[in-house]
């Protein structure tokens, strides 16, 4: 992990990202003390921890042992049911991760997948907070007008929000949130 860590970083990458369940909170822990650049976690192998009845631990458990590991950011299931996690608890994981706690610093929740421009205003309003991240695959990738216009379709939205100006009527004169929400918005 750490030659890896090293020929990544000696190639200009500046992020690193580790699946914290398959590489161990340890090694992220020894990773963390090393590195100059940030560690993102993957939330791989969540649901045998976190959703077996009577069997491991919650996913508020996961994200506070993660952010107590050294994780920069903790990408975790998002808004919508994702992973059979309720959007209350991607809250309170959110919570986690920018909440004060003894001197262990902040990290930035990522909770998300699949996201799309759309995503933007029910995520900064469910976490009442600009502090956040998302995973927009679908929403750059999958966008008509290719990636650079899934990229702006998500920096439109922000700019609606910033302007507290509904994103439909801002997609009105931004192509390329027009787009995303003719593409997928399934309400």
């Amino acid at each position: 992990m750490m030659e890896l860590h090293d020929v990544v970083v000696e190639a200009g990458g500046n992020a690193v990202m580790l699946n914290s369940m398959t590489i161990g909170l340890a090694a992220t822990r020894m990773l963390s003390k090393k590195t100059k650049v940030p560690i993102f976690s993957h939330f791989d192998m969540i649901a045998p921890f976190t959703r077996i009845p009577k069997f491991g631990l919650t996913t508020q458990v996961m994200t506070k042992l993660q952010r107590l590991s050294g994780f920069d950011a903790i990408i975790m299931p998002g808004l919508g049911g994702r992973m059979n996690t309720t959007d209350q608890e991607v809250k309170e994981n959110v919570d986690i991760c920018l909440g004060p706690w003894s001197g262990i610093r902040t990290c930035l929740p990522v909770p998300g997948g699949s996201d799309w421009a759309g995503s933007m205003l029910p995520m900064y309003k469910t976490f009442g907070t600009k502090d956040f991240s998302m995973v927009p695959g679908r929403g750059i990738f999958g966008h008509p007008m290719g990636p650079e216009g899934g990229a702006r379709s998500i920096r439109q939205a922000w700019e609606a929000i910033e302007k507290d100006v509904p994103m439909e009527e801002y997609a009105k004169t931004h192509a390329e949130l027009r787009q995303a929400i003719e593409a997928f918005d399934k309400r």
